[in-house]
């Protein structure tokens, strides 16, 4: 028996001053002190783990007792051959799902009819691969997956009518792309397909081979996608349409409103310049030339002028397409016509272009007031249920009562500001001479009811705020519009932009090939006089 054999020791903490001293002085072997650590450590397991001897020969790893709970991992040696090297380490690990497919379901070519308010997005079109994308499309898209209506926006032909700007807003836009539908794929369902939400009876197998008769109805898009979409995102009608249907080429107008306010302009002179615009006219000086993409600046205004009543109306424009900014350089030279800047001929020399070959430089209209109001096709039958219609009404009804309560709260702080409010006369003069230039223009055809208030810079005593706006506009012919506007200066002598032969000139890099690649598409206009023909008498179809 050897010395270490003879020890009395229980435990690693009452060892490791011992067998310290044993090796030291080589009384034990390296190998009789593993032997004898084993047989500690099976005693006192929770001394072996805490135990940290120090020298080369304590440092031997000694590993830990198997308990219930867990069992020791095999040495390559102790493993079957056919045994996996790295088993699941618990029997509830989820396994990755499939990826998601529409391969075995049916699909139909459907047209979407989409309402938006646009002031809470970046425009309609998405900015696919930017990271701050805020568009209507991306929200959409993140519902067509998210409900599993499709697999990606590449492989369901997506398409749409108008691409609306940033704070544009929308009461009719329409796309289509094709979407998941629950009767099954086959050529045996092909004629149980409903128009819109009929019920049909179809028969299918059970997992033993048993035909059973069932009663189903298409998904109801419109309920689905609401559910998930913002607020102010709503779907409204859907239909089935034809394969070779486009929500853009099978368009045959689209129809744009322009809110304003109609205080202090003239409306008559307004809607003489709108009759300019109906026909067939080039507005490149009217709109932002995309010179990259588009060669061809004439377009066809159907209708155009100004509907409604009271304060509030709005400009009605009618066409079979429109440019870029188009719709809002023809609001603000309206604007110019209607506050007495411009005359109504300044259309004819905008349309011009071998007078005026460059677009002058002047600010568009705001673009939250713009609507794309509708988008008009041959044979395009929408429809919804009397449910969806009835919540798209609650939401926005509700919307439209919370914004015309909070109208109506300006209103009364405008009233109160000139109620409660007064002002020196001589004080107000003095402002009409420094400040007021920077705000408000000057008509001398201003009417209004004379004020009997001695008016000068001497002039003493105070007056009602009111008052006080009434007497600017009596006396010096004040127009009060709430905009700060520049001077301003005529159109014709404004400096102007390049033309678009020079724009072309000009272009290099990237710009200059996706030009080429334009111009490399570009057909005759019989060839675009056929397609347009045949892609306009596309619409619902019955399947």
């Amino acid at each position: 028996m050897s010395t270490i054999d003879t020890l009395n020791i229980s435990t690693l903490a009452a060892a490791n001053k011992l067998l310290q001293n044993l090796v030291d002085e080589g009384i034990v072997t390296i190998d009789q002190l593993n032997d004898k650590l084993k047989q500690i450590s099976q005693i006192d397991n929770l001394a072996a783990s805490k135990a940290a001897p120090t020298t080369a020969a304590s440092s031997v790893a000694v590993p830990p007792p198997p308990t219930k709970k867990q069992k020791p991992n095999p040495t390559p040696d102790d493993q079957h051959p056919n045994q996996r090297t790295n088993p699941p380490t618990s029997k509830k690990e989820k396994k990755k799902p499939r990826p998601f497919t529409l391969s075995n379901k049916r699909q139909r070519h459907i047209a979407l009819r989409i309402s938006y308010d646009g002031s809470s997005y970046g425009g309609f079109s998405e900015n696919v691969g930017e990271a701050y994308d805020n568009s209507v499309e991306k929200f959409l898209f993140i519902a067509f997956i998210k409900t599993r209506l499709i697999v990606d926006r590449k492989s369901c032909s997506y398409g749409r009518c108008g691409r609306t700007d940033k704070g544009v807003s929308s009461s009719g836009q329409i796309i289509n792309l094709y979407l998941r539908s629950v009767i099954p794929k086959g050529e045996e369902y092909d004629d149980k397909v409903p128009e819109y939400d009929e019920e049909v009876e179809i028969e299918v197998k059970d997992e033993k081979g048993n035909v059973k008769k069932k009663i189903i109805k298409e998904l109801d898009y419109v309920k689905i996608l609401n559910g998930v979409l913002p607020p102010s995102i709503l779907v409204q009608s859907w239909s089935p349409v034809t394969p070779s249907f486009s929500s853009r080429f099978s368009c045959t107008s689209r129809t744009y409103r322009y809110f304003f306010i109609s205080t202090n302009l003239n409306l008559s002179q307004m809607s003489l310049g709108l009759e300019k615009i109906i026909g067939d006219h080039d507005f490149r000086n009217i709109a932002k030339m995309d010179t990259e993409h588009v060669s061809n600046f004439r377009r066809v205004v159907y209708e155009a002028g100004i509907k409604g009543e009271g304060t509030v109306r709005y400009f009605e424009i009618k066409g079979q397409a429109f440019l870029w900014h188009m719709v809002r350089n023809i609001v603000q030279v309206m604007f110019f016509i209607g506050k007495g800047l411009e005359s109504p001929s300044i259309v004819d020399s905008l349309f011009d272009v071998s007078k005026m070959p460059r677009k002058p430089n002047y600010k568009m209209a705001a673009d939250y007031p713009l609507v794309l109001h509708k988008c008009d096709f041959k044979d395009l039958r929408m429809k919804s249920s009397a449910m969806n219609l009835w919540e798209v009404q609650m939401n926005l009804e509700g919307r439209w009562e919370r914004l015309a309560i909070m109208a109506e709260q300006l209103r009364n702080q405008i009233e109160s500001l000139g109620e409660e409010n007064s002002v020196s006369i001589a004080d107000l003069w003095n402002f009409k001479n420094t400040g007021l230039s920077k705000w408000r223009r000057v008509d001398p055809g201003v009417k209004a009811p004379d004020i009997d208030c001695p008016w000068g810079p001497d002039s003493q005593g105070t007056i009602k705020w009111k008052d006080a706006l009434t007497l600017l506009h009596s006396k010096e012919g004040v127009v009060i519009s709430g905009v700060k506007e520049p001077p301003h200066v005529p159109l014709s002598s404004r400096p102007t932009g390049m033309s678009y032969e020079e724009k072309i000139e000009s272009m290099k890099g990237k710009k200059l090939e996706r030009y080429k690649e334009a111009k490399k598409k570009g057909k005759s206009k019989e060839v675009d006089k056929e397609f347009y023909r045949s892609k306009q008498s596309q619409g619902s179809s019955s399947k």
